[in-house]
């Protein structure tokens, strides 16, 4: 399969692969969005599951800045105005491919709480369909937090954004083979540029605004570990709590920490997301 090329419009090249069902009997589409440091190729088995489960044609890329695409290393710039628009201009190449079929936005971490935001601003990227995400960083874990850090971060933002600032404390998985940023030549192995952490904790805040208040009521799967020392899991219960979907799960990982599907037995997980996704393409036909 040639894999699809894209370039934004800043003229900066983003990586981005497809994985087709193998008997190529397409059933819906799905784009992959993966974490903070992270880049897309960590999720080619969670795309060749979904492909071969539930029929999806899975699109994922790493977002500028990440992987093997363009950008300065680790730099959010902005989320509305470069990864949204990269992110909509893919799926606009995704809805040419596979017209008229089920759409669902995949994604851990960071890369859970844009797909969750980015659903809730671009609705047509998840018709008929819904969002599923492990650990999806709707707000730190308490152990992560330190007095005056949105002051720090705002402040440092404007004098010097590309200064970093610690990564997360604690283990994030309980399989330290499959977190190698020493040994890995694409993942992150530093800290976060301060303009990163300070617009990711701005997107944290305005999509909390927008949940809290009630105002997300599409199709959602949340899960995440009850060991989760990144985001806290207390306000991911509450996002699926306080939601208006019709159709919404929650499942609390016993025993299992941030990195759901990069653990050992990552597809007992995945495989409530597969039947939530092949749920809803049945009731599609």
């Amino acid at each position: 399969m040639t894999q699809p090329e894209f370039t934004n419009e800043d003229g900066n090249k983003i990586e981005l692969h497809r994985m087709d069902p193998e008997n190529g009997e397409v059933r819906g589409t799905a784009l992959i969005i993966h974490g903070l440091g992270e880049y897309a190729e960590r999720y080619s088995h969670i795309a060749k599951y979904f492909a071969e489960k539930c029929g999806l044609a899975c699109w994922y890329c790493s977002l500028e800045g990440y992987g093997l695409s363009d950008g300065k290393a680790g730099l959010v710039r902005s989320f509305e105005e470069v990864y949204y628009r990269d992110l909509l201009a893919i799926f606009r190449m995704v809805e040419a491919a596979f017209p008229d079929v089920p759409r669902f936005v995949i994604g851990h971490s960071m890369g859970g709480l844009i797909s969750l935001d980015f659903a809730q601003h671009h609705p047509e990227a998840i018709a008929n369909g819904g969002v599923y995400c492990s650990g999806p960083c709707l707000a730190l874990h308490p152990s992560q937090l330190m007095p005056g850090l949105n002051l720090i971060l705002a402040v440092c933002n404007k004098l010097a954004p590309t200064l970093t600032v610690n990564k997360v404390k604690g283990p994030l998985c309980s399989e330290p083979a499959n977190l190698h940023p020493d040994t890995d030549p694409v993942q992150l192995r530093y800290n976060v540029p301060a303009r990163t952490a300070y617009n990711l904790s701005r997107k944290c805040t305005s999509f909390r605004q927008q949940w809290i208040g009630g105002q997300v009521e599409f199709p959602f799967f949340v899960t995440v570990g009850d060991g989760d020392i990144m985001v806290d899991p207390t306000a991911v219960e509450q996002f699926y709590t306080v939601s208006k979907s019709s159709n919404k799960k929650f499942e609390l990982v016993p025993g299992r920490m941030h990195e759901l599907w990069q653990e050992a037995n990552w597809e007992e997980t995945v495989a409530k997301g597969a039947e939530w996704v092949s749920a809803i393409l049945d009731g599609a036909q």
